[in-house]
C-alpha cells in the first residue's frame, strides 16, 4: 500500500507542479514576445532622442500592464534614458551590469534576468529585456520591463498556493540557485542549499524531471517533484510531507496492530 501512494501521490503531485510551471512559463514568454514585438517599434522614437523615447513609453499602456514594476528604455551603453512612471531620479542610471541587458545588447536576445534588489526601495525585481535593432542590425538600446516580487503579478500564485495541506512550492533560478519565491515567504532570496534538491536542479538541464522521496535540509523527509520552466531557466519544485502523504496508512497499521492484538487474546 505504502508503494501503490506513493506511486499515485507522485504522478498526481507531477501533473500538478507540471501545470503551475506550465502557467508560469506562459506569462514569462508572454512579457518576453511583447517586448521583442514593440521593441522594433521604439527605433525611430530612439533616434529622435529621450523626450521622444519617453512619449514612446507613455503611449504603450498594453505593455505596462504586463509589469507591475516600471518600462525603461537604455542606450547601447546601457544608461537609462527614458522611464515610466517617469522619475527623473532614475534617468542616466549605469544598468550595463545587469545580465539580461548584457544579453539584450551584446548577444541581441531577450532574456529573463536574476533576481535582485532594486534601489532604492530594496524591492526584489525581476527584470527583462528586448534588444532596440536599428537597420544595420545593430543593437543600438534596449527595451525592459521590470516585475516586483513585493507587488500583485502572476508569481503571487506560488506563495499563495499549497499543495495539500502541509506541501508547497519552490520557485528556483538554476543559473544562480537562488529562491526566487516560495509558499513559505521567508526563504526568498535564500540560496537554494539542500544537497538532492541541488543534485535535481543540475539533472534537470538535460530535462530530467521527476518526483521522488528525499529527506529534507531541515531533516522532514518529503515527496519532491521538478518541472522545468525554459522561458527563464527556472525550475518549479513541489513538495509534500510524507507524514501527511501516509497518514492513512500509519492510522490503518495502528488499526491492523490493535485488532491483532485483540484477536490475539
Amino acid at each position: 500500500l505504502r508503494k501503490d501512494a506513493e506511486r499515485v501521490m507522485g504522478e498526481q503531485q507531477f501533473v500538478t507542479v507540471s501545470i503551475v510551471a506550465s502557467q508560469l512559463n506562459r506569462e514569462l514568454e508572454l512579457r518576453l514576445d511583447a517586448l521583442r514585438k514593440v521593441a522594433p517599434r521604439a527605433v525611430r522614437s530612439f533616434q529622435q532622442g529621450s523626450a521622444a523615447m519617453q512619449d514612446f513609453l507613455d503611449e504603450h499602456q498594453s505593455l505596462q500592464m504586463l509589469f507591475n514594476g516600471s518600462l525603461f528604455i537604455t542606450d547601447a551603453d546601457g544608461i537609462r534614458v527614458a522611464c515610466t512612471p517617469f522619475s527623473s531620479g532614475r534617468i542616466g542610471n549605469d544598468l550595463s551590469d545587469r545580465d539580461y541587458l548584457q544579453n539584450a545588447l551584446v548577444g541581441g536576445k531577450a532574456l529573463v534576468g536574476k533576481l535582485i534588489i532594486a534601489r532604492p526601495y530594496q524591492t526584489p525585481v525581476i527584470a527583462m529585456a528586448a534588444p532596440i535593432i536599428d537597420s544595420q542590425g545593430k543593437s543600438i538600446g534596449a527595451l525592459s520591463g521590470v516585475i516586483e516580487l513585493d507587488g500583485p503579478s502572476f508569481l503571487d500564485q506560488i506563495p499563495e498556493s499549497h499543495f495539500s495541506k502541509t506541501g508547497g512550492y519552490l520557485l528556483v533560478s538554476r543559473a544562480h540557485r537562488l529562491i526566487i519565491t516560495a509558499t513559505e515567504k521567508a526563504r526568498v532570496l535564500s540560496p537554494l542549499e539542500d544537497r538532492f534538491s541541488i543534485s535535481l536542479l543540475e539533472r534537470s538541464r538535460d530535462d530530467y524531471e521527476s518526483t521522488k522521496i528525499v529527506v529534507n535540509s531541515l531533516g522532514e523527509e518529503v515527496l519532491l517533484s521538478a518541472k522545468n520552466i525554459p522561458a527563464a531557466d527556472w525550475v518549479l519544485f513541489a513538495s509534500l510531507p510524507t507524514a501527511e502523504m501516509f497518514a492513512p496508512l500509519y492510522a490503518m497499521q495502528r488499526f491492523i496492530l490493535l485488532a491483532t492484538i485483540i484477536l490475539t487474546m
